[in-house]
This record gives structure tokens, sequence and C-alpha cells, in this order.
């Protein structure tokens, strides 16, 4: 037992200091900053921009089913993930989230994510207060799902190039629901 104390005392100091930056108490002239990232990010590798946890019975069209990620959907190109992901942030609105927090809390809950930093990224990327409503429109739907891969992705997030952000937009498009909702917004 006189052995293990030293590691418990690391242990809880790494644990301590995790704690300590991981708060959403930022002070509002702070800039949110972006996940640490490498070459080898989850979201660009599995073709997932949005990081989309996998469901049980969902399946979006152009995921790889089961994959090979136990946790996030897998797509077979980023045009197939961007457009799950502009439709997931499309719905969230439809649902009658209508403000940059309460769609990133619910899209990225407290419990699991620092949704206050995450919120403050996107909404000061779209150039609006977090808790300001806004239409959903094409324009902000791009900005909105662009400053999500960015904050889900980091810097590899330049990865995604504009032709599958404009072939995910036109796929997305293709169903009649979220073509008429961006339209009538």
């Amino acid at each position: 037992m006189n052995r293990l104390w030293p590691w418990l005392l690391v242990a809880a100091a790494v644990i301590a200091s995790r704690m300590s930056t991981r708060t959403d108490d930022q002070s509002p002239d702070e800039k949110p900053t972006l996940p640490n990232t490498t070459s080898g990010v989850r979201g660009i590798r599995n073709n997932n921009p949005g990081n989309i946890r996998k469901g049980r019975k969902r399946i979006w069209e152009g995921e790889i089913y089961p994959g090979t990620d136990s946790s996030f959907s897998q797509f077979s190109t980023m045009a197939y993930g961007v457009r799950a992901l502009l439709i997931d942030l499309t719905n969230k609105h439809k649902s009658g989230l209508r403000n940059v927090q309460s769609i990133i809390f619910k899209y990225a809950p407290p419990f699991e994510n620092y949704s206050a930093r995450y919120a403050k990224f996107v909404a000061d990327a779209m150039g609006i207060p977090v808790t300001q409503n806004f239409k959903m429109n094409e324009v902000n739907l791009i900005k909105f799902a662009k400053a999500v891969a960015r904050f889900e992705n980091g810097n590899a997030a330049a990865l995604i190039n504009a032709q599958a952000w404009q072939e995910g937009l036109t796929r997305a498009l293709r169903r009649t629901d979220i073509a008429q909702y961006l339209e009538n917004q």
C-alpha cells in the first residue's frame, strides 16, 4: 500500500490539472481555444467533420456501417460527412433550438464537452452573440457547420476542401424537408 500512495498523488494531480483547464468560466473577453490536433484527427480520418456519434438505429446516407470506430460514424467520403452534419444542425434548428448556445448544448452536451466555449467559438465565427436567435439559411448553415468542424478537428478542418462542402450541401438539399426549411427562413 505504501508504494501506491505516490501514484495516487500523481493521478490526483493530473485529474486536478485537467479539471482546472477544462472549465467554462472564461472571461467574456477571452477567446476560446481550439482543441489540440495531430495529423490523425478522428473526424478527418472518419470523414465525419462534426464527429457525429454512431446511432443504434439511424444510418446516414454514405455511412460505413458498422465501421471500425466504435463511437463515431464513419462516412465513405467527406461530402457525406458534411451532408450529415448539415442535416443534423438543420434538424436541431427545426426542432425549436434557434440560437447557437441551445444548438451546441444539444449537439455537444455539457456533461461531456466544454459547451460554453464551443458555443462561443461557433457564435464568434458566425458573427453573432451566443444567445441571439438566427435564421437557418444556407449561408448561416455553412458558417455554423464550418465552425463546428473547426472546433471538433482544430486546424485539420482546413483539409476539408470547398468541393466537399459544396457537394455535402447539394446532397443535403436533395432532402425536400431540408431544402424547404432553409428556403423559408
